[in-house]
Formats: structure tokens, sequence, C-alpha cells
């Protein structure tokens, strides 16, 4: 199972929590008017036998291909 801190899924990422192993791939999309930005995800495993095993966190940082530059 995995979470993200945003409540979604960011767009551009994809995954499928059946595969073994477990891959996040993609290309997310920097958020309008930022820099960079960070999707925070926590993965928790579930076996066979549906026991959930330690929580792991992780974050993905997403650079813009372009400068910033302020309007006025």
């Amino acid at each position: 199972m995995i979470s993200w801190s945003t409540g979604a899924k960011p767009i551009g990422i994809e995954y499928n929590q059946n595969a073994n192993p477990f891959v996040i791939s993609g290309s997310p999309v920097v958020q309008p008017g930022e820099a960079s930005s960070t999707f925070t995800y926590t993965i928790i495993p579930i076996d066979s036998s549906g026991c959930e095993g330690l929580p792991q966190s992780g974050s993905i940082i997403v650079d813009a291909h372009h400068q910033l530059s302020q309007v006025i």
C-alpha cells in the first residue's frame, strides 16, 4: 500500500501496487510557479496473509526544467 502526503497520487507518477519488485516511475510535474516540488510517500508492505510490515517513507524531488523569473 502506498500513500502520498498530498493525499492523491501526483500527476505524472505511475506504479503498480501488485508488482514485485514495486517500482515508482514516470515524469512528475513541478507545481506551477515553483522551482521544485517534493512528493513524499509512505509504503506499507502487505504479505500474502494480509499482515503489514514496517512502513518505509521517502521523497521524490523534481526540479523545474527552466529558471523561474519574477514578473512585476
